[in-house]
Order: structure tokens, then sequence, then C-alpha cells
């Protein structure tokens, strides 16, 4: 049998994988300002990456989730602080 709970609930039952945590946060790069919205976070062998919505455009781009890249994770204000390397977005 299938069961549907909220999210706010299903914190106490299963543990959320972090890209569900920050779908629709902005992404704010330290270099280049907002970029866009996080639409998704696909899993790779090598590591997860950020499905990115870019601003004005309608296309998406992969940003690597690794700590070289991602600095900060602002639940509070729904912002995913970045340092991209140039030429990647």
């Amino acid at each position: 049998h299938k069961v549907f709970i909220s999210d706010e609930s299903a914190g106490e039952f299963v543990e959320m994988k972090e890209g569900v945590k920050i779908k629709g946060f902005k992404i704010v790069d330290k270099n280049l300002g907002e970029i866009g919205v996080v639409e998704d976070v696909e899993e790779y062998p090598a590591q997860d990456c950020i499905v990115v919505k870019k601003e004005g455009l309608e296309k998406t781009c992969l940003i690597p989730y690794v700590d070289a890249i991602v600095l900060h994770v602002d639940y509070e204000k729904k912002i995913v602080e970045t340092d991209v390397p140039v030429g990647l977005v």
C-alpha cells in the first residue's frame, strides 16, 4: 500500500536527500551574481549535480554539488551560494 504524508511529517520517518531540500532555491554566485533557480539535483557516479534554470533563458545548466563550488546553503533565505568556475555556466 502507498502512504502519502506531508514533507513536514516525512522528516520523522525518512531522511530527505539534500537535493529535495534545495529545489526552488536561488543560485547566487560570488562572482556572477544570481544565476538561476534549482530545478533538481541529479545523482551521477562521480558527484551529484544541481540542475539550474538560468534566468531569462529556456536552457538549464549543471553545477557540480561539491564543497569547492557550493559554499553555503541558506535554508531561511532559500539561497545556495556558489563559486562556479569560469565558463561552467
